[in-house]
């Protein structure tokens, strides 16, 4: 065979193989963009889904805490326990009491001697009232946190005044929020009276006589 002839062949050949190479090369290059920016959309898009959660997370954690906060009703509002009396000379005076005095006494730990005051960290007081020199009646204080608390201690001292052999337990709701006179057949001239009003719990023992007095002094709390 003629020399020019293999080389023609031989060029031939070698022209092939480079455009081969180029084509497979084009098309690799082609095929690695198209993955790349495949991933990096999927990345894009797992990247906006992570935050999408994220932001979802932060918002429902926002909304339970704000549904926690606003669940707290006024009932349950824990409040600083005031370690001062409701009951003052000027309250008295708006209760068209003339002449208002009053004269603290130390609690013993009983209210009106017979019942046991045993409720933990709380404010009690007790005190003489008078209008002048004359004597309107006691009245007992026990300050507590929250309303709840005085509702739960309200309870208990109406069940403690319910198990006394020597009283009975009338409740009518007439003073404050609720109320209860307690009927004690040794002392059927005085009248004891235990009421609630927001965070205080009142006991009052007076004669029949101050009755319309002290219901003044109530109703100025409730």
């Amino acid at each position: 065979m003629p020399k020019f002839t293999w080389i023609t062949i031989f060029l031939s050949i070698f022209i092939t193989v480079v455009v081969t190479e180029v084509v497979i090369n084009e098309y690799t290059l082609n095929q690695t963009g198209s993955l790349a920016a495949n991933v990096s959309q999927t990345e894009t898009n797992i990247n906006n889904e992570n935050d999408t959660s994220v932001a979802d997370i932060a918002a429902l954690t926002t909304t339970d805490e704000k549904i926690e906060k606003n669940s707290t009703t006024a009932n349950d509002q824990i409040i600083p326990i005031i370690d001062q009396p409701s009951i003052t000379e000027t309250i008295l005076t708006s209760a068209k009491i003339a002449n208002a005095v009053i004269k603290e006494i130390e609690f013993n730990g009983q209210m009106f001697d017979f019942l046991k005051i045993d409720f933990p960290s709380q404010y009690i007081i007790q005190q003489n009232i008078f209008s002048g020199q004359s004597y309107i009646g006691l009245a007992y204080e026990i300050h507590f946190q929250s309303p709840l608390d005085a509702e739960e201690y309200y309870m208990e001292l109406k069940n403690k005044s319910a198990a006394l052999d020597f009283a009975k337990v009338n409740e009518n709701n007439s003073f404050g929020e609720k109320s209860f006179y307690i009927n004690n057949k040794n002392k059927e001239n005085t009248v004891f009276l235990i009421c609630k009003v927001g965070t205080v719990i009142y006991g009052f023992n007076y004669p029949h006589s101050s009755h319309a007095i002290f219901k003044s002094i109530v109703a100025y709390f409730k």
